[in-house]
């Protein structure tokens, strides 16, 4: 397995992977739909921000992205495993390698806006949440560096 950065031909692979991983906490085809825009990886989205993909044997298992604000933080904006590889520790290999890339860079912290059924995975990184609403699949949790 290798952790190495997305290319723009990888843009239709990560959103279908985004979809199905968002779909596997069950919101359904009309909910998934609905933010079809918002979990779609475009060309010009992968040209300005920083997207890392985990392939093994030329297969994408897993995605990451984040970008640096202006306010000396860092936006952890997309972090998806395939739901065949959810709880085999491929997200704690994401992570760690996220953190090993921003850390000792200056920034303040790391914002990630978050399903509610991924806030405990977070938590096991130091991420506190900040808002938690049982019912709303994003809650903003924080990382101080």
């Amino acid at each position: 397995m290798e952790i190495r950065k997305a290319s723009i031909s990888d843009t239709k692979v990560l959103t279908k992977l985004a979809l199905n991983s968002k779909n596997h906490w069950g919101y359904g085809g009309a909910k998934i739909e609905e933010w079809r825009n918002e979990l779609t990886i475009t060309e010009a989205y992968i040209e300005r921000n920083h997207v890392l993909k985990l392939v093994d044997r030329n297969c994408i298992k897993a995605f990451y992205s984040y970008c640096i604000k202006k306010d000396n933080a860092i936006l952890l904006d997309f972090f998806f495993v395939n739901v065949n590889y959810i709880g085999k520790g491929l997200g704690r290999l994401m992570m760690e390698n996220f953190l090993s890339r921003i850390e000792n860079k200056g920034y303040a912290k790391i914002e990630v806006e978050s399903d509610v059924n991924a806030i405990t995975f977070y938590k096991q990184f130091g991420f506190e949440a900040l808002t938690v609403m049982d019912k709303e699949p994003q809650n903003l949790l924080e990382l101080k560096l």
